[in-house]
């Protein structure tokens, strides 16, 4: 690491390689719902935010490898450096390997301005309408999409911990509701993120594979788990259904080295981020049915949702002409 920090090869044939494939999957991107989720929905939901658009295939073409020089050689030359160390080794050892290498290393400044951050995205302004997007893949195929503006992570925690049990609890009403009872759904999907970088940015989003023809009905079918979810309390069951699954699997993660460099990633510069990590489950444990309702009333109203529908190409060119 101290090797490719100190003397990075910049191999042309290398970066030619990367071009390549990355040429090759931005072109698949536009046949199917996802790859234009992938490319189009994630910038859209901030706000155009370039700094989280997939390049164009014209953008590759004109990449450049000085280009990527000037942008991480001098990060790599003289940008600060914190190491996180998991496994099975001893404390000692680790310090004295990281001595040796790139603790060896000429001392480093922080960034100018102390490392302050840039102005973070901004969630979309909601439209009448939902946004319309198009694929050039199957005709039976669209994606309707609803998603809602939430915090950032370190505004409130307990509240994020709380809105990552209701993603779960919509997640299976939109499985047996829309799916199961209706019919309606081939598959269906949350997805929440509540940034620990920027601060006043984050959403939780609902996903469904749909008919194009049955858009509408999916929407309203959401915007009905939403209003009941703010009109009643869920039940200990369900409530014990959406938990599980998170329990478990980050009861699974914490006995993986991958877990823990993920959670200590960034705890020299942000100590709160090691506090995250201890109360991750005891606040998921304590999520009630008052914690979801309250949130689902003040997260999931209908005036801050923002909706996109991906549909194919065909069934775009057919509501146009109407």
């Amino acid at each position: 690491m101290a090797a490719y920090v100190t003397e990075p090869g910049w191999r042309a044939e290398a970066f030619e390689r990367v071009r390549s494939q990355l040429g090759v999957t931005v072109s698949r991107t536009d046949g199917t719902p996802g790859g234009i989720l992938q490319r189009q929905v994630r910038t859209l939901l901030r706000s155009g935010d370039r700094r989280w658009a997939q390049p164009t295939a014209v953008e590759i073409r004109a990449a450049k490898l000085d280009d990527l020089k000037a942008a991480l050689g001098p990060q790599l030359e003289t940008g600060a450096l914190e190491v996180t160390v998991v496994g099975d080794i001893e404390v000692e050892a680790a310090i004295a390997a990281v001595a040796r290498t790139l603790g060896a290393l000429p001392p480093r400044a922080r960034p100018p301005g102390g490392g302050k951050l840039a102005e973070g995205p901004r969630f979309p302004q909601r439209a009448a309408s939902p946004v319309r997007l198009q694929h050039y893949g199957r005709d039976d195929q669209s994606l309707a999409i609803a998603a809602w503006p939430i915090p950032d992570f370190f505004a409130d925690p307990k509240a994020a911990r709380t809105l990552r049990v209701l993603e779960q609890v919509i997640a299976l009403r939109l499985f047996d509701r829309l799916r199961g009872e209706q019919g309606l759904a081939y598959a269906t999907e949350t997805e929440m993120t509540s940034s620990e970088v920027f601060s006043g940015y984050g959403y939780l989003m609902a996903m469904v594979e749909v008919k194009p023809q049955d858009g509408d009905k999916v929407f309203a079918g959401i915007s009905e788990i939403a209003a009941d979810l703010r009109a009643r309390e869920i039940s200990a069951d369900e409530l014990e259904r959406a938990k599980r699954p998170r329990l478990e699997e980050y009861a699974a993660g914490r006995r993986t080295n991958a877990y823990w460099l993920a959670a200590l990633a960034g705890v020299h510069e942000d100590p709160r981020r090691l506090e995250s990590a201890r109360t991750l489950m005891p606040q998921i444990q304590a999520v009630t049915p008052t914690d979801i309702r309250a949130a689902a009333q003040r997260f999931l109203t209908e005036d801050k949702a923002w909706k996109a529908h991906i549909v194919p190409v065909a069934a775009a060119q057919t509501a146009a002409a109407r």
